[in-house]
C-alpha cells in the first residue's frame, strides 16, 4: 500500500512542476462533437459495425440474450467518425471500426 502511495506523490509533484497547456477548450470541443454528426459514413462500415455488435450476442436461453445492444453499433460508429477526423480523412472506413 505504502509503495503505491508514495507513487502516487511521485505523480501530484510531477504535475504541479510541469507547466500543463490545454490545446483543447470547452468550446472546441462542442464543435468537433458537432462536426462528427455530419461525417458522411458507407454502408458497408455501418453493415460491418453492425455485423459486429450482432455477432457478440450469444442466446443464453429463450428469454436472454447476452452481448452488445443495438446501441453499441451505433456509437462504434461514431467513434470510428471521430477516429477518422482525427487521422485528417473525410469519412471512416472498416479499420476504424476494428482499432475501436
Amino acid at each position: 500500500m505504502m509503495k503505491h502511495y508514495n507513487n502516487f506523490r511521485k505523480i501530484l509533484i510531477y504535475l504541479f512542476i510541469v507547466n500543463i497547456n490545454l490545446t483543447l477548450n470547452a468550446q472546441n470541443l462542442f464543435e468537433y462533437q458537432k462536426l462528427v454528426k455530419y461525417v458522411p459514413v458507407s454502408d458497408n462500415v455501418i453493415e460491418y459495425a453492425v455485423n459486429f455488435v450482432n455477432n457478440t450476442r450469444k442466446n443464453i436461453n429463450k428469454w436472454l440474450e447476452w452481448g452488445a445492444g443495438p446501441r453499441a453499433s451505433m456509437y462504434l460508429v461514431l467513434a470510428a467518425k471521430a477516429r477518422a477526423i482525427l487521422d485528417g480523412r473525410t469519412t471512416p472506413d472498416i479499420t476504424d471500426i476494428q482499432a475501436m
